[in-house]
This record gives C-alpha cells, sequence and structure tokens, in this order.
C-alpha cells in the first residue's frame, strides 16, 4: 500500500536519542527497549501539537509560565523533574512538522483554537495516577510528573466527577455489543465498574462481581488496574449517534496499551485500537509486546488476499464477531497506512530508528526480521532448544 503524506518528527541528539525520523500513518507502533527514548518522542510529538494546549493548561492550574531564557524550566514542567539536563543547547534539535522546539516557543502568545488540544495522551503510568481509587487533579500532582502524565490524571478526575453515568461498565452506547462481550471476557470476567460514594472521598472506582461482591482498585488485578484507566479515557473519543469522532481531537497515543494484560485481553485492545482508526484518529502507540507486532503483521499480509476474504480473516485472527459494525472495523484497517518504527542502540550506542513497516520475517536486515527484537529472543530459544536436542 502506498503510503501518505504524513506529519513528520525529526530530533536529534535528545537524550538517548543520536537521530530519529519518523512519519505518522493512520496507525504508528514504536518498538524498542527501555531507556530507549519512545516516551521521549511521544511527548515531543504532543509538544509540537499541542503546545497552545499545553501552556493554556500550565496557566489554568497556576503553574508560571517561564520566560524564553527560562527554557531548562520548561523541560523540568513538561519532560518532568530532572529532564533538562537531556537537552544540549548547542547540538539538540526537534521539530514537528514545521514546528521548531525549542525555547523560542516560550515567547509565543497562544489562543483561540491553538489552545484546543488535539493530542490525547494516555502513558504508561496511568495505573499510578489511581493509587487510592480515583484519579488526581492536575494540581495534585508535581511537577517531578512529566505533563502528559497530569493532564491524563486530570482529564479523567473532570470526566469522572461530572459524569451522570452509573455504570462506567459495561456502558450503553460507547462500545458495540459484541465488542463489549469480548472485553467483558478477556478482562471484567462478569464484573461492573462503577463510581461509589464513600465516607472518606466522595467517589471511588469499583468492580462489583456477582452483582454483590464490590472490590475497591487495589484488589483488582494487574490487568484490570491498567486497563480500566485507558478504557475510561477513550470514552470521549468514543462519541454516539452520527459524529464519529470528538471534532476537536485528532491524534491518540497510548503508551504500552498491552501492560498487565493476557494475550487474549491485547488482541480484544487491538480492536479497540483499530475501531479508533476507523472513525478518524490518528493513533500511535509504543509497545514490548509482540502480540501487538502480529496484529500489525497480519494486517499487512492480508492486503494482499481478495478484500472480502481478508475483511473475515482478520476478525477471525483476532476472535471478534462478524457484525457489519466490525466488518467494517476490518475492512478500514486493510486500507490504512500502518507504519513500525524499531528503537534500537548498539552497545555504548545512543537510539537510531529504523522503519519497518514492511514486517517481513524474510527481510535481510535482521531488526525488521526479528520485529524490532520482540520475536528475536523467541526465535533464539526456539535455535537453542531445537540444537540441544538434536545433539542429545
Amino acid at each position: 500500500m502506498a503510503k501518505k503524506k504524513g506529519t513528520r518528527l525529526r530530533v536529534h541528539d535528545f537524550g538517548p536519542i543520536q537521530d530519529a525520523d519518523i512519519t505518522f500513518g493512520d496507525l504508528t507502533v514504536l518498538v524498542g527497549p527501555q531507556a530507549t527514548g519512545k516516551s521521549l518522542l511521544l511527548q515531543s510529538l504532543k509538544l509540537g501539537i499541542d503546545f497552545g494546549a499545553i501552556r493554556a493548561t500550565f496557566e489554568r492550574n497556576g503553574v508560571p509560565w517561564p520566560k524564553r531564557p527560562q527554557w531548562d524550566d520548561f523541560l523540568e514542567q513538561y519532560y518532568g523533574e530532572g529532564m533538562h539536563g537531556l537537552w544540549k543547547e548547542a547540538t539538540s534539535t526537534i521539530s514537528v512538522g514545521t514546528q521548531q522546539i525549542d525555547s523560542s516557543i516560550l515567547a509565543k502568545r497562544n489562543g483561540g483554537s491553538e489552545a484546543i488540544r488535539k493530542v490525547l495522551y494516555v502513558p504508561a503510568q496511568r495505573a499510578l495516577i489511581v493509587p487510592d481509587g480515583f484519579p488526581r487533579a492536575f494540581r495534585d500532582l508535581g511537577a517531578d510528573t512529566p505533563f502528559a502524565v497530569r493532564e491524563f490524571s486530570d482529564g479523567l478526575h473532570r470526566m469522572l466527577t461530572a459524569s451522570s453515568m452509573e455504570t462506567l461498565f459495561p456502558a450503553s452506547g460507547k462500545l458495540d455489543d459484541g465488542f463489549r462481550k469480548q472485553l467483558d471476557r478477556a478482562i471484567f470476567n462478569g464484573g461492573s465498574l462503577s463510581m461509589e460514594t464513600t465516607g472518606r472521598r466522595r467517589y471511588e472506582l469499583t468492580l462489583t462481581i456477582d452483582g454483590k461482591h464490590r472490590l475497591p482498585s487495589i484488589a483488582w488485578t494487574a490487568g484490570q488496574r491498567e486497563f480500566v484507566p485507558l478504557l475510561l479515557s477513550l470514552y470521549p473519543a468514543l462519541t454516539g449517534g452520527k459524529v464519529p469522532k470528538d471534532p476537536s481531537l485528532d491524534w491518540i497515543i497510548i503508551e504500552e496499551p498491552e501492560m498487565g494484560l493476557h494475550p487474549q485481553a491485547i488482541v480484544t485492545t487491538m480492536f479497540l485500537i483499530l475501531e479508533l482508526i476507523q472513525r478518524g484518529y490518528k493513533v500511535v502507540l509504543s509497545t514490548h509486546h509482540p502480540v501487538v507486532v502480529d496484529v500489525l503483521w497480519a494486517i499487512q499480509t492480508l492486503r494482499t488476499v481478495d478484500p472480502e476474504v481478508s475483511t473475515k480473516m482478520l476478525l477471525k485472527a483476532m476472535g471478534m464477531p462478524s457484525t457489519p459494525k466490525s466488518k467494517k472495523i476490518s475492512a478500514n484497517a486493510l486500507q490504512s497506512d500502518v507504519r513500525v518504527y524499531a528503537l534500537d542502540h548498539a552497545p555504548g550506542q545512543r537510539t537510531t530508528v529504523t522503519d519497518i513497516s514492511d514486517l517481513d520475517p524474510s527481510a535481510e536486515a535482521s531488526l525488521e526480521q526479528g520485529w524490532g527484537g520482540l520475536t528475536a529472543y523467541s526465535s533464539a530459544i526456539s535455535e537453542a532448544v531445537a540444537e540441544a536436542v538434536a545433539n542429545a
């Protein structure tokens, strides 16, 4: 499939990243080991698109806006405490499209449409924002917490306190019935999610099992603690009626959607991501799990098959029921611009980024052949065991 012209992110000499040049498609996935800079790249993408909204959020919450010479202060406030040292004044560069990210942006006065958030960022630390059963407001999180985490927590806090929904899952009007059943089977196992009023705080997220056993968040499974904030944060994007998407929101960034989840639940979550693309959002993921890339490989491979057959087979591969809506989501995925980039560094060197979007297991480049390192270790284990058995 021919790639469309998309938003381009370029980063040079920033933190662990030596060079990165990424053009985003309808669905873009970053893979790579820890500490290679995936979060830095994703936060930089948001900064370049959402700068006006970021400034408005800081000012609305009483955070003093740094003057132009105080670039280090801004880096601390945005990327998190201690992060200013990653920026090298003489050599570091970041650009998103034509927008250069440097100290000059601090002098800009943004207003009107520029102050509207266009990027929903779901951070990897999402479970940490509900340690006591309810997300915290922006002002309740300190400057040691990256902006993306503070904004995510605050957005959930405001949405839930303003919500009139008695039951948050299963919630009518948000998810297709067939998909809701898959999600229940994969993650909730018959449980229902609601907000309870308690004596020690106004609200607390609670799972109810068998209609009578109420479980506070501390008693949830690891996967439920990770997935619930992710799902709830996407509710505003899952608009109802004839409006397929939130008109002000264009991008959804999700760090490690697989966290804490069984492979069945990961595949179900990936179908939810395919629905977001079908609705018109550009989605960007980071991942450490081969199942996420397995889904992308299936999409890339099934493009070569008759469209009617490939639509049916993608649903079968993902264990999804065949309904008019699911077939529409599947067909759209097979026509979408899917891109995969691998972050990698040799011992003692810094991160570079490689386009491995073809996901060809027979590619000459080992990075693409091993899908950015996610399948290489399984292959190495299998080869070692096979060799040992053969020589026994």
